[in-house]
């Protein structure tokens, strides 16, 4: 089972988002992961959304740069969902949306946070503490 969803995103900043699936972290999966970034093609900045193996806090997104075969370890940054981009953000929200399956079934998230996100993802904004 992968741990981890990879999605192509249309920005200058990022190459692609990869959301957590569950409460293992894709950070633990980045073997596999280079692997599927290589068959799709994809170089360059990547962030990892960690909402469901990290929880929904302010420092759930890092980025990581991809050079085509492997993750440069060096450029790992934590991003501040107060300073991340709005379009992560609501790319975030839409998937989530789209898979609240996936948060409902979540082991990390309290019963609070997961209603605060069920009546939340819809909204464009950020929903960290």
């Amino acid at each position: 089972m992968k741990y981890y969803k990879i999605k192509k995103i249309n920005l200058t900043s990022y190459k692609c988002i990869i959301f957590s699936v569950g409460y293992i972290s894709p950070t633990e999966e980045l073997i596999n992961i280079s692997k599927d970034l290589k068959k799709k093609n994809i170089k360059g900045k990547i962030i990892f959304d960690l909402l469901l193996s990290k929880g929904n806090l302010k420092n759930r997104y890092i980025e990581l740069f991809f050079d085509g075969k492997k993750f440069d370890y060096n450029s790992l940054n934590k991003i501040d969902i107060n300073k991340c981009e709005k379009k992560i953000i609501n790319i975030s929200n839409d998937f989530y949306q789209k898979k609240y399956n996936l948060i409902e079934s979540s082991q990390i998230l309290t019963k609070s946070i997961k209603l605060f996100l069920k009546n939340n993802l819809n909204k464009q904004f950020s929903f960290a503490k």
